[in-house]
């Protein structure tokens, strides 16, 4: 909880530091990063989720979202313009946190058996 200000901090000076110089390195990372990390947490340590499976359905959603926003002119044109690959990102991303939602909500609480 402690890092969440300064990580929040560290994506808008992300942003500005892209618009202010064209640079994208700062908020690639910022933005793959935690892309890559999580998931390779998720692999090395033990979970405090009993349902995990949720959580990588999270990470999936996340990856379609991303690849819904790449494609978004793809997505549009192969739905004859009902619907953009911009709009299907953020349902997508409303799913998986969906889903993250359900597991923080099933974990054991601290200081519980699992």
């Amino acid at each position: 909880r402690r890092a969440l200000v300064f990580l929040i901090a560290l994506g808008a000076a992300s942003v500005g530091w892209w618009r202010q110089t064209g640079d994208l390195r700062p908020y690639l990372v910022v933005q793959f990063l935690p892309m890559l990390l999580a998931p390779l947490t998720m692999l090395l340590f033990a979970s405090r989720f009993k349902r995990t499976g949720l959580v990588w359905g999270m990470f999936g959603f996340y990856a379609l979202a991303k690849a819904l926003e790449q494609e978004d002119r793809a997505v549009y044109g192969l739905l004859h313009g009902a619907m953009s690959g911009h709009a299907l990102k953020h349902a997508a991303a409303a799913a998986g946190m969906y889903l993250f939602v359900v597991a923080v909500r099933t974990r054991p609480q601290a200081g519980t058996a699992r």
